[in-house]
């Protein structure tokens, strides 16, 4: 094999890591099937809410929006305090909607 071939499939394994970590904590997941079904977001009416624990808004502010960002699954306007549907963010469609399907299908038992 030459040298490109024996990087493609790392390269391939590192996008596919990085769709699994996206989705690996809740509220990341929580954000990105919120897309899949409508956007923009708002973050205080939509993702927090009155009943956000404590915390959370510093996490989605510093850890979990900066992550879904920078992989260009969502882009945000912190100022307004939306989040849209990135670039990349329909490599993630699939995978969303299998996660959707199984919340339901588990939550109709």
């Amino acid at each position: 094999m030459s040298g490109a071939d024996d990087r493609r499939p790392e390269r391939d394994s590192d996008r596919v890591d990085e769709r699994f970590e996206a989705l690996s904590n809740a509220s990341r997941r929580r954000i990105l099937l919120e897309l899949l079904d409508r956007e923009p977001l708002r973050i205080d009416a939509d993702l927090l809410g009155d009943d956000a624990p404590p915390g959370l808004r510093a996490e989605l502010y510093h850890v979990h929006l900066p992550k879904l960002r920078a992989a260009g699954f969502i882009e945000w306007d912190r100022e307004e305090g939306l989040v849209r549907r990135g670039g990349r963010f329909d490599a993630l469609v699939p995978l969303l909607r299998f996660v959707r399907d199984d919340r339901d299908d588990r939550s109709g038992q």
